[in-house]
């Protein structure tokens, strides 16, 4: 709060030293024949004469001036009474001022105010400024704003300066003297013009780097609304600097068009108020409603556009309602600063003391510049205030910030060390671990390695055996028909004969699917894929399979889509897969029941085969050891049929040969089916994941 203190009395000091009373004009004439002027400057306000719609010519002035108005200076002189008649805004005219000055008065200097909207000045008849051009009509007159200081020359005769004014006005609401004349000794002037040059270009030089600092923060990244809308505000208000004040910008700009001028003036106005509530909003998101963000922000857009495209004289019309605006709106601030400021939020304090300043100043440029009162622009140094607060809330969270990071960086050393260590730790106990992995890898390579050889064994000798057991079995069938040659035979002997056959044909079987299971299992090689038309490779082998369904009187159902379907399989594959699947389904299905064989397109890429029985079904305890070699189930073949126990286990070492999944659906008693989902081109795909297939 110490900071708040001293740019208060700074902010407060000019009022301080500018309440003395001074000499004022009246009736268009001044006596400062006993006022010294050494040590002092002196605004020419009070009663001026005016005479309305003539250029009166300094020659041509006489001691009688009945015919002239009092107006006061400054002001407009919309409003005054001229022949009966009141005056508008638009026009033409003469100011008229006497000014009896010391004996011993030396050189001094006229500071020329801004004029509305071009001015020409006389002094003891002679021209010594102007600004514009003067006209008795909008075509013959070009306005300009401008501030010079004129040098007078002493010795005065008879101590008397007469200042004469010639003005006009027709591209503004208001014409006349909007601010006042200042007369002061010549070198106390140039004195004052340039502590007035040093303050505003401090002002604005610090405005500048601050507002091309937090312009470098945004560009680099860091925090970009609250780094953007600073230096947006920063731009604001060098601008207005620039245009207002000592209008700057005509020396920097000498050919700048007055409508320009005036336009930038009244865009910096119009934009204040949505600019810095974007800007408290990012500094202060929960307390700024985005509503009335988006209010402001409409409103000064829809002022700004108004502007560029209306002429001055029509924009105009907007400064004083948007001026209320303005006032609202920074009421608005402080509140939502007090909100902030109640809960304690980091440099809100700060902040409501500057927006304060901003206010009070604010008010005293609304009431100089309609004349309610006469001071001076307060504006330029209370935003500076504004400005330097934002930039030391700035510089507060980024030394907040800063500690926090130095905070964390030390506690992140403190947790990284503690990583380390537990890194080292974990990393010893997981060589050790890795060691023992190794090892156990090399005991199952080496077991791997004794499987297969094993597994090679077995095989080898499931091919002997195979073709030891199929020897004796080929030359029992061979006696059973040379038994059948030889006559006919007795009822109870061909019974025997035939069970026999059975037994033999049985065996045989058993020995085929046990040398192909091993086969299958051992082969790693992988499979070639051909392209197949699967609706007539299906329609085929149902063909094939109707026999068999007609002996047992079953009939044997195929549903297949309409359209071809091209699929990539291994056909003898395929077959085995099928013929095991319809076999079983005939095999365990009752006379006068149905077997349905379907083929469907499940989802894209792939395709499905169906064989549903009416069967008895499998139990849980059945399906639980569906797939697995040698399982004898509750079901039982209805017609005497033999079975082996390995067609299944061969059906799904088949489909994963094939990349596809088996899956049953069945209830005990009622019946079953298998589907078989497979690829339709398995070469561009990954092999489905296997689970029991149930």
């Amino acid at each position: 709060m110490a900071m708040s203190r001293f740019f208060l009395v700074i902010f407060l000091y000019p009022l301080l030293t500018t309440a003395h009373e001074f000499p004022v004009v009246e009736n268009g004439i001044i006596n400062l024949s006993h006022h010294e002027l050494d040590n002092d400057f002196l605004d020419l306000v009070g009663n001026w004469k005016f005479y309305s719609n003539e250029f009166i010519d300094p020659s041509e002035i006489k001691q009688d001036l009945s015919e002239w108005i009092e107006v006061t200076s400054p002001d407009v002189w919309k409003g005054y009474t001229w022949k009966d008649k009141p005056l508008s805004g638009i026009g033409f005219g003469t100011y008229y001022l006497r000014i009896e000055l010391p004996e011993d008065a030396k050189e001094l200097g006229l500071k020329i105010p801004t004029i509305g909207t071009a001015g020409r000045v006389f002094v003891n008849g002679k021209e010594v400024a102007h600004i514009g051009k003067v006209g008795k009509s909008k075509e013959g007159s070009v306005p300009r704003f401008e501030r010079p200081l004129v040098y007078l020359k002493a010795p005065f005769d008879q101590n008397i300066l007469e200042i004469i004014v010639h003005v006009s006005n027709f591209d503004y609401r208001k014409g006349g003297l909007w601010n006042a004349f200042t007369l002061g000794e010549w070198d106390l002037m140039l004195e004052k013009n340039r502590r007035d040059l040093l303050l505003e270009s401090f002002l604005m030089g610090a405005i500048v780097i601050m507002g091309l600092y937090h312009l470098m923060l945004f560009i680099l990244g860091r925090k970009g609304r609250y780094n953007l809308f600073f230096a947006l505000i920063c731009l604001l208000s060098l601008t207005r600097s620039l245009v207002t004040g000592e209008v700057y910008i005509v020396n920097l700009f000498p050919g700048i068009p007055w409508s320009l001028h005036l336009k930038l003036e009244l865009i910096t106005l119009f934009l204040v108020g949505p600019l810095n509530i974007i800007f408290v909003q990012a500094l202060y998101p929960r307390q700024v409603s985005d509503f009335f963000v988006k209010l402001v922000s409409g409103i000064g857009l829809v002022a700004t556009l108004i502007v560029i495209f209306v002429s001055v004289k029509t924009a105009s019309y907007f400064v004083i309602p948007f001026q209320f605006i303005i006032l609202l709106q920074a009421l608005y601030f402080i509140y939502v600063i007090i909100r902030a400021v109640k809960q304690k939020l980091g440099g809100a304090r700060v902040l409501l003391f500057s927006l304060i300043v901003v206010l009070l100043a604010f008010i005293n440029d609304i009431m100089m510049v309609n004349y309610v009162y006469h001071t001076f622009a307060m504006v330029q140094i209370a935003v500076f205030i504004y400005i330097f607060s934002l930039s030391y809330i700035g510089a507060r969270r980024f030394n907040l910030a800063l500690n926090s990071v130095e905070q964390l960086s030390s506690q992140l050393g403190s947790v990284n060390k503690s990583l380390e260590e537990k890194v080292n730790k974990r990393t010893l106990k997981l060589k050790e671990s890795n060691d023992l992995i190794n090892e156990q890898n090399k005991q199952i390579s080496e077991q791997n390695s004794e499987l297969k050889r094993l597994n090679a064994e077995q095989g080898n000798l499931m091919a002997v055996v195979a073709h030891d057991l199929k020897s004796p079995l080929n030359r029992i069938l061979g006696l059973l028909e040379i038994l059948k040659l030889e006559g006919k035979l007795k009822k109870e002997q061909e019974n025997i004969t035939n069970q026999i056959e059975n037994i033999a044909n049985s065996g045989k079987k058993l020995i085929s699917d046990l040398t192909s299971l091993q086969s299958f299992e051992l082969k790693d090689d992988e499979v070639v894929f051909e392209e197949v038309d699967l609706i007539k490779y299906m329609s085929d082998l149902s063909s094939e399979y109707k026999a068999q369904a007609n002996l047992k009187g079953i009939e044997l159902g195929l549903e297949i889509p309409d359209t071809p379907i091209e699929i990539y399989t291994v056909p003898d594959l395929l077959r085995r897969i099928t013929d095991n699947l319809v076999s079983n389904a005939l095999k365990f299905s009752k006379p006068n029941t149905k077997v349905q064989i379907s083929i469907f397109i499940n989802d894209p890429g792939y395709w499905v085969l169906s064989v549903k029985d009416q069967g008895p079904g499998f139990t849980e305890e059945d399906q639980r050891k569906l797939f697995r070699k040698f399982q004898k189930l509750s079901a039982q073949p209805t017609s005497g049929e033999s079975s082996t126990g390995l067609g299944l286990a061969i059906v799904k070492s088949l489909t994963e040969k094939l990349k596809g999944d088996i899956f049953l659906e069945s209830i005990s008693g009622v019946g079953s089916e298998f589907k078989l989902k497979f690829p339709q081109n398995p070469s561009d795909m990954v092999s489905l994941p296997h689970d029991d297939g149930v």
